[in-house]
């Protein structure tokens, strides 16, 4: 055999290899995205889950003390429409102290359940703004907070009116919005559902891959009138006020 044979040969046995490599970089983008999809479906089935564990949890409050979760602040409107996330981390997980929010039979929801973070810019829960464009300024209590979240110092501490509240966070790491509509003035409450609030705006954020955000407008408005409205903002990470791929408990 020649050298020019075995040169073409050589060649040959190269492009091969560029073929067999080229079809493995597909089928693993292929395996990628399905493995992906895969993910966050998962992830919304875990939300669905927690949204059922927060109805088992304010039942068992309820129960305990015959009211529901409340926040310890007026019912002007501006007020209420403020995320009160925060005071349902009170309700229920907090110890039953004077002052801390908890029931008799604290905590309600265990903490393998759902993850529990702190708020770091309070400025997440006004109405505006809460939870926007995926960007939520939080993050997760590391083991040592985990194992202090229990003790009054601490809960005092992280309280609802703190800087650094304690919140439960979805799957994806935001918090779980809330909304208490119970104590709040039927007038008020009323002529919001009569003439909800129209947000619009709504933009991706760099750093998220989930689904593009709606158009909007969206109705901000109460949902479940004399009782909670809680959501996640989904895989998106952005707040459509219950739109879009938020996964909602209403």
């Amino acid at each position: 055999m020649s050298s020019t044979d075995l040169l073409r040969r050589r060649q040959f046995t190269l492009l091969e290899l560029l073929i067999v490599v080229a079809i493995i970089a597909i089928l693993a983008s292929l395996g990628l995205g399905a493995l992906r999809s895969a993910i966050e479906k998962a992830e919304v089935a875990r939300a669905q889950t927690q949204i059922g564990i927060f109805k088992t949890a304010i039942a068992m409050y309820e129960a305990d003390l015959r009211v529901s979760p409340r926040p310890q602040e007026g019912a002007t409107p501006e007020l209420i429409m403020r995320d009160h996330g925060p005071y349902l981390y009170a309700a229920l997980m907090n110890r039953p102290t004077a002052g801390l929010g908890g029931g008799p039979n604290s905590p309600y929801v265990t903490g393998h359940e759902i993850t529990v973070g702190l708020i770091l810019d309070r400025a997440v829960l006004e109405a505006s703004p809460m939870g926007s464009d995926g960007y939520t300024a939080t993050r997760p209590l590391d083991d040592e907070e985990l194992a202090r979240s229990t003790l009054p110092e601490f809960q005092r501490l992280h309280g609802p009116a703190t800087s650094e509240p304690l919140v439960f966070l979805d799957p994806w790491g935001n918090p779980w919005h809330c909304r208490i509509w119970k104590g709040t003035r039927n007038a008020v409450r009323d002529n919001l559902v009569r003439n909800p609030i129209l947000r619009i705006g709504f933009e991706s954020a760099p750093h998220v891959s989930g689904p593009a955000p709606i158009s909007g407008p969206v109705s901000d408005r109460p949902h479940s009138l004399g009782g909670i409205d809680y959501w996640s903002n989904g895989p998106n990470g952005i707040n459509e006020y219950g739109k879009g791929d938020d996964v909602v408990g209403w």
